[in-house]
C-alpha cells in the first residue's frame, strides 16, 4: 500500500481464484488493519502458488525496507527462528524465486 506521498507504508499479500484485483479488493473488503482511507492498494506482483506468493511477500518486504521504506509491517513474513519453521520458511523463498524465473 502507498501513502498519499506514493510511499510504499505497506507489503501483503492477498489469494483468490478469480483475478488479481477480485484478490485484492477481497481482502481489503474482509478487513485489513493497515488499511485506511489515506493510503492506496497495488497490486505490484503475482505469483502461481501459495508457497511462491509468501516467499514474494517477504522478498518485497525487505527490498522495500533496505530502499529506506518506512513499512508498518509488525511482523516478518516468514519465520526464520526454530528450525522446522525456517525451512518451511526457504522453501518459500524458493517457491518464488522459481516462479519469477519462470516469467
Amino acid at each position: 500500500m502507498k501513502d498519499a506521498d506514493d510511499n510504499v507504508v505497506y507489503v501483503g499479500k492477498a489469494s483468490y481464484k478469480g483475478t488479481p484485483q477480485q484478490a485484492l479488493d477481497r481482502r481489503i473488503s474482509r478487513g485489513h488493519d493497515h488499511y485506511s482511507p489515506d493510503v492506496k492498494p497495488e497490486i505490484i506482483d503475482t505469483q502461481s502458488n501459495k508457497a511462491a506468493n509468501a516467499g514474494a511477500e517477504e522478498f518485497f518486504k525487505q527490498a522495500y525496507e533496505k530502499q529506506g521504506a518506512k513499512l508498518t509491517n509488525k511482523e516478518e513474513a516468514l519465520d526464520m527462528g526454530r528450525k522446522s519453521r525456517r525451512d518451511k520458511s526457504i522453501t518459500k523463498m524458493k517457491k518464488f524465486l522459481e516462479d519469477l524465473d519462470s516469467k
